[in-house]
């Protein structure tokens, strides 16, 4: 599994967001043992920008992985976090220059 990005010669460490859902653990399993993985510390709440930017602050990563989703449930909550979210990640991935 190869991911770009990063300072030359250093191991890119990815953020990865959402990894108790399905696809999150898969991720986590597969994951090369060369690459740099980081899960956010709980709490932690998408919807919360201060989360969000502890988190940037504490990992600095260079590649952000969003496997967060909500799937079922209302539909407000749905657009708050794959809408709301994700304008967070993508403003903090901006601040910090990582990839989303």
């Amino acid at each position: 599994m190869g991911v770009s990005g990063g300072k030359p010669g250093n191991t890119p460490t990815v953020l990865l967001l959402g990894h108790r859902g399905f696809v999150g653990r898969a991720v986590l399993a597969l994951a090369s043992k060369d690459l740099k993985l980081s899960v956010p510390e709980e709490p932690f709440d998408l919807l919360q920008p201060a989360d969000v930017a502890a988190t940037f602050e504490r990992v600095r990563p260079s590649v952000v992985l969003n496997l967060i989703g909500v799937l079922r449930g209302d539909a407000e909550r749905m657009e708050q976090v794959h809408v709301q979210g994700t304008r967070t990640l993508i403003a903090q991935c901006e601040a910090h220059g990582a990839r989303l």
